[in-house]
């Protein structure tokens, strides 16, 4: 492996590097450019990003670059392993040299013919701990201001992606759970713009206007309402709008009158 001579090291010329490599990427394809480009900058031989599994107290590797090639499916224990500080105390920690000989335990160490370490934690707004990146040497790895400082400007930028996906994850699951619950609701539920635009339906309501699922959104649902019954639901959205947060829903005295898509009028009683 071709090693960047540490005098030579310039941390403007890194964050460019970081900058140009991730941009473009999100995900696993982002991890993956980050452990390399961070593996090159510092010029280490491995460098990986980690979720961690705290049932199991495991590691799983989101990316791994070692000696050059990709590592996939590595996942470890983190007790007896240098990673196990950074797990535990949720914090920066650096073993210069011998670090084989330091964590026995850690057999990983010597089939990487690691000499050095480092790592740091990777938290979430709350300080939950999330996983940790790090990397290791071949050589020993003084301790050195400008290499520690994109180490975790790098360790920051790992942490935002990371709560970026799972922000992400648990939207969808949020997403598919509200699904669920609309789908196998009896009343008919709509959801409206601003504009009174149907943005979502759930069967029952597509069945009581008269269309198939789905079908109903993107319509003006002013359509569907008596002329009256319209300008009272506009003027009630204006009154909940100026309501405080959690107060925004009431029942709406007398329901509405309702159009089907063929033109009968019904009686509807409605919450909003």
């Amino acid at each position: 492996m071709t090693t960047r001579p540490l005098e030579n090291f310039d941390v403007s010329t890194a964050l460019r590097t970081i900058v140009e490599m991730t941009a473009t990427e999100t995900g696993r394809e982002f991890f993956r450019a980050l452990v390399r480009t961070l593996s090159e900058s510092l010029g280490t031989t491995g460098a990986w990003v980690t979720e961690y599994l705290p049932d199991q107290n495991r590691l799983r590797s989101l990316a791994f670059w070692l000696n050059d090639d990709w590592v996939d499916h590595y996942e470890y224990d983190v007790a007896g392993t240098p990673c196990e500080p950074v797990v535990a105390e949720r914090k920066f920690f650096h073993v210069a040299e011998n670090v084989f000989e330091l964590f026995p335990v850690d057999t990983d160490l010597a089939k990487f013919g690691a000499t050095s370490y480092m790592g740091a934690p990777l938290l979430d707004t709350d300080g939950t701990f999330m996983g940790h990146v790090a990397v290791v040497d071949t050589r020993p790895m003084p301790s050195e201001p400008r290499a520690e400082s994109l180490f975790h400007i790098f360790a920051q930028r790992a942490a935002a992606e990371l709560r970026r996906l799972r922000l992400e994850i648990s939207l969808r699951e949020r997403e598919a759970k509200l699904s669920r619950l609309l789908n196998s609701a009896m009343d008919a539920i709509v959801e409206l713009d601003a504009d009174l635009r149907v943005s979502r339906d759930n069967p029952a309501a597509a069945e009581m206007f008269g269309y198939k699922t789905g079908a109903i959104v993107g319509i003006d649902f002013a359509h569907h309402l008596e002329d009256e019954s319209a300008s009272r639901l506009r003027r009630l959205i204006r009154e909940l709008n100026t309501r405080p947060d959690g107060s925004r829903s009431t029942w709406i005295p007398g329901g509405l009158r309702a159009v089907t898509s063929d033109g009968r009028v019904f009686p509807a009683e409605a919450t909003l």
